[in-house]
């Protein structure tokens, strides 16, 4: 017993000293991430510093005391960033001493695009171009080591939430890192000076700051000319997913991000081109153009005005089916400039440039809910925030929302399983990621598997048997096991999908039965064994999850709707007769269509006398911010778009 004993608090003992020098080496990397961030911003501060002598002497005379004050107002700031990184170097309380730091650094960032662009219009620039470009190097440089010091304060902060380092940690006095919020953004090095927005008002109505843009990545050009490849395919009907293949991954980030800003306009940006060309040029230069238009005209614009449309040109001229039209590309978008109001103006009562959705698309949301539809087309400019469903096999919602706490990263609840996050930050560095503590999942999916088990007759002797047809990438299989000792057989008719399902289960400690097969031909597949429930999650539109994927507006065609409806008809109609006496089939669809939901339901229940349907949600229309309340039948917090329909099969024994 005692040789037990002695093996157990030797074991304890290896156990704590490993966490505490894990935990020593953590703190020592983010320590020395913290110094690579203060040398950074120095270099930096030092080429600023550098510049303001420089521009005094040469600064031309009718700038007069517009440009002293702007120096001057500079001075200020590089003096405030400076005492701010003595205090954080210094070792004053982190939270106290970031927000600081966070708050000097936007102060000097928004002098140095003043100092960089206000002479512009005048008489020339009140910094001379290669200290711009220098700065902006040097910015860069800061950008990597501030999302360098972030990514090790948050692995330092999910380690210290993890036992046996949380109990070290509390013993010794260690807390979480706060992180640094503010980016080292600027307006680009490559703009010419010339070109850079002033620092009052701009052409495109939107603060100076919203005009800030990374100096670091890939040049913009390569970036539009990717998103550009990506939006002909959409446009055209076609699959990105070739497109992407041809994107560089390292451009794959930045391209992403400006393709989904431009989707989310190119309402308006259509309507637009149509007032600026007499007939639409070719898809790849039309794409171009469309791109340049939506950006140039958001509420608060990506990119500097200038450097989108010299950047936007530089990509035609860079692209052999492009480069002959550079020409008008360029005339389109200074006119644009030249005449944003008044042609802005001219497509407001556009309604395809109010909603951002092809006509059809609008007529039939209009038609299939007359009262909600301004809140459904709405959605598509509401990107959505990380929703989290917590495993509860391994953790509580309460232990994992003190885990993010740690991390401070703050979270809602959003179902009895689900958290929101007020910010998304990458899965992988939350804590127990690898562990399998959480899935990524929206808050309305997460109400399937509870909506066809909760009531469900529980046989005796055996476990329930469960279908999940279509059910790759697998949220809601692992769900469904989450909450029940079910056997479940998840079904894909893709085996990439069934690969990575696979991968998902495994990472949450999950077993089910992976299955390649076609849910329309049970034959090739099913052992005759009848199931207790099945959950059918049926192809669609995806009409209801725009706000995360606003390409499929435009992807669509009229005819889909109808095409996807008689697939939905006979999944149902081939699964049906797999399901056992008294057995539930929950039908689902990401849509908010009529025609994939309530009217497919209502026609396969008035065909089929076995078929009883029970109290569910029907259709949840999208909830976005200041519009779920307009939506007073939806849950809390913002989720998309989803019909669900239980249906029960009678026993007619």
């Amino acid at each position: 017993m005692l040789g037990w004993m002695a093996a157990a608090l030797a074991l304890a003992v290896f156990w704590g000293v490993g966490a505490q020098h894990r935990l020593a080496r953590q703190r020592a990397a983010l320590l020395a991430a913290r110094e690579r961030v203060l040398a950074s911003w120095r270099m930096a501060l030092a080429a600023m510093t550098g510049a303001v002598p420089a521009a005094s002497d040469t600064a031309p005379a009718p700038l007069g005391d517009a440009a002293d004050r702007t120096r001057a107002a500079l001075g200020r700031a590089l003096a405030a960033q400076e005492a701010a990184l003595r205090r954080w170097q210094a070792g004053a309380r982190q939270a106290d001493a970031l927000t600081a730091l966070d708050a000097s650094s936007q102060r000097l960032l928004r002098e140095w695009t003043a100092a960089s662009v206000e002479a512009g219009d005048l008489a020339g620039p009140l910094v001379p171009d290669p200290v711009a470009r220098a700065v902006a190097q040097a910015l860069a440089a800061v950008e990597t080591a501030r999302s360098d010091f972030n990514r090790l304060a948050l692995e330092y902060n999910g380690a210290i939430a993890q036992f046996p380092a949380r109990l070290l940690a509390s013993a010794v006095g260690l807390t979480p890192s706060p992180l640094l919020a503010t980016e080292a953004r600027t307006v680009p090095a490559s703009a010419p000076a010339h070109t850079r927005r002033p620092s009052t008002v701009t052409e495109s109505g939107a603060a100076p700051d919203a005009l800030a843009v990374r100096p670091a990545g890939p040049p913009l050009w390569q970036t539009l000319s990717a998103a550009a490849g990506v939006l002909t395919a959409v446009v055209a009907g076609r699959s990105t997913a070739t497109a992407w293949d041809a994107v560089p991954p390292g451009q794959r980030p930045a391209a992403t991000a400006v393709a989904q800003q431009a989707l989310r306009g190119l309402g308006r940006a259509r309507a637009l081109r149509d007032r600026l060309a007499p007939r639409p040029p070719p898809p790849e230069v039309d794409a171009l153009l469309c791109i340049a238009l939506a950006l140039l005209t958001e509420d608060a614009p990506p990119y500097a005005a200038h450097s989108l449309v010299d950047q936007t040109v530089e990509a035609a001229k860079r692209n052999p089916r492009t480069a002959a039209r550079a020409g008008f590309v360029n005339a389109c978008l200074r006119r644009l400039l030249r005449d944003r109001a008044a042609l802005c103006a001219a497509v407001a009562d556009n309604e395809q440039a109010r909603w951002n959705h092809p006509p059809w698309w609008i007529e039939r949301v209009r038609a299939d809910h007359p009262d909600q539809w301004p809140t459904v087309l709405d959605a598509i400019r509401h990107p959505p925030s990380l929703t989290l469903r917590i495993n509860t096999r391994k953790c509580s919602l309460d232990q994992y929302r003190q885990a993010l706490n740690a991390m401070n990263l703050e979270a809602v609840m959003v179902g009895p399983q689900g958290l929101q996050l007020r910010r998304s930050v990458p899965v992988t560095l939350l804590p127990g990621y690898a562990q399998g503590w959480f899935s990524v999942q929206d808050a309305v999916a997460q109400r399937a598997a509870p909506l066809l088990l909760d009531g469900l007759h529980r046989p005796a002797g055996r476990p329930l048997r469960v279908l999940d047809a279509c059910a790759a990438p697998g949220g809601k299989t692992s769900h469904l096991l989450e909450l029940s000792d079910a056997r479940v057989l998840a079904l894909d008719v893709d085996a990439r999908r069934c690969l990575r399902l696979r991968e998902n289960l495994d990472r949450l400690g999950l077993q089910a039965e992976v299955r390649v097969g076609d849910a329309l031909q049970p034959d090739g597949w099913w052992d005759g064994e009848p199931f207790d429930a099945i959950l059918l999650d049926a192809p669609c539109t995806a009409s209801g999850i725009v706000r995360r994927h606003p390409d499929v507006p435009w992807l669509r065609r009229p005819g889909d709707i109808e095409r996807l409806a008689a697939t939905q008809q006979a999944l149902l109609t081939a699964l049906w007769p797999l399901l056992a006496p008294g057995g539930r089939l929950l039908y689902c669809t990401c849509s908010v269509f009529r025609d994939e939901g309530e009217r497919r339901i209502a026609a396969f229940v008035a065909s089929n006398t076995e078929a009883l349907s029970l109290p569910s949600p029907g259709h949840l229309l999208p909830r976005t911010g200041a519009a779920a309340a307009r939506v007073p039948d939806n849950e809390p917090g913002e989720h998309d778009g989803f019909y669900f329909a239980l249906l029960e099969r009678r026993d007619r024994r």
